[in-house]
């Protein structure tokens, strides 16, 4: 899959596209529909199937910069996209001007003059553009005017809620993985780079994987049981604090440390996935170091016994 950050690094597009608009969120199961759609389409007419995408998401500059917390990172979709089999995916900044560009203008001035378009996929209700006027009646007379197809796609239902990634956020923030699951077609994870932290995990005896989380939608607060995968092939056992590690800080952020059992790799800069099996305990603060490490080491027999009776 081909990568491209703005348009003035599009180059030549040799062939044509089926594309879809959006942010992808999740790529949920809604998204995947759309998905298979696009790339079904494409694949019949010999065209290649085409991502257009924000980066951050406009409701961030919309709204502000807390308004919103992310289901994936952009590594991450990036990643599912290219499992789903996109071929190119286009990731255009948006900023306080970019939201002020018509949905017309939009698709004529940045997409069409640089794209060669067979047809567009989108989702039902779907809306773009300053002032949400990049409607579905704005892109039938486009597609007229234009020559391009437009494809509408129905959205997916699960019992009688619509999948959505607002939706999806509530049941993270609940700690309700089974539903987050369902929606997302996959068991829910984080795919986030290491980076660096304070080093406390390693000189208490139990040397943590920090991940970045910024921006990210997080479970509620404590530990969990967690497999980590490391590479395509590479997973581990282990244990995972979300919190604000009151015992040791007083700043109130939230980390996400993860404890890989039988692990001595030096990792800072690569990418774990981090599968959430089940929360542990609460996070609470104790009374000393060695009082939180004695329940570390208890934390830890205790997925590991769990472990070894579920094998």
């Amino acid at each position: 899959m081909r990568i491209v950050r703005g348009l003035e690094h599009l180059g030549e597009v040799p062939s044509p596209l089926w594309m879809t608009l959006g942010n992808f969120d999740g790529v949920h199961l809604g998204h995947q529909v759309i998905l298979e759609r696009l790339i079904e389409n494409a694949r019949n007419t010999r065209a290649q199937a085409g991502v257009v995408s924000f980066d951050p998401h406009p409701r961030k500059i919309l709204k502000g910069s807390d308004s919103l917390q992310l289901i994936t990172s952009m590594e991450h979709r990036l990643r599912l996209l290219a499992k789903e089999g996109v071929d190119l995916v286009l990731i255009l900044p948006f900023d306080k001007a970019f939201s002020q560009i018509t949905a017309r203008s939009f698709l004529i001035d940045k997409l069409f003059k640089n794209l060669f378009f067979k047809g567009l996929v989108i989702g039902e209700n779907y809306a773009f553009g300053k002032d949400r006027q990049g409607n579905v009646e704005l892109l039938k007379s486009l597609g007229v005017e234009f020559g391009f197809c437009l494809d509408q796609v129905l959205p997916v239902k699960i019992g009688s809620e619509m999948v959505s990634s607002t939706l999806i956020r509530r049941f993270i923030q609940e700690g309700d993985f089974k539903r987050s699951s369902e929606m997302l077609g996959r068991p829910f994870s984080f795919f986030s780079s290491v980076i660096k932290g304070s080093g406390l995990g390693k000189r208490i005896g139990f040397p943590t994987a920090n991940l970045n989380v910024e921006d990210m939608i997080l479970p509620p607060g404590g530990v969990y049981r967690v497999e980590v995968g490391l590479g395509e092939k590479e997973k581990h056992l282990g244990v995972a604090n979300i919190g604000t590690r009151p015992t040791v800080s007083q700043e109130g952020k939230n980390h996400f440390e993860v404890h890989l059992f039988d692990f001595d790799q030096n990792i800072y800069g690569k990418s774990l996935e981090v599968f959430l099996i089940e929360k542990i305990r609460n996070e609470r603060r104790f009374g000393s170091l060695e009082e939180l490490r004695q329940q570390i080491a208890r934390d830890c027999e205790n997925v590991r016994n769990k472990f070894l009776h579920i094998s």
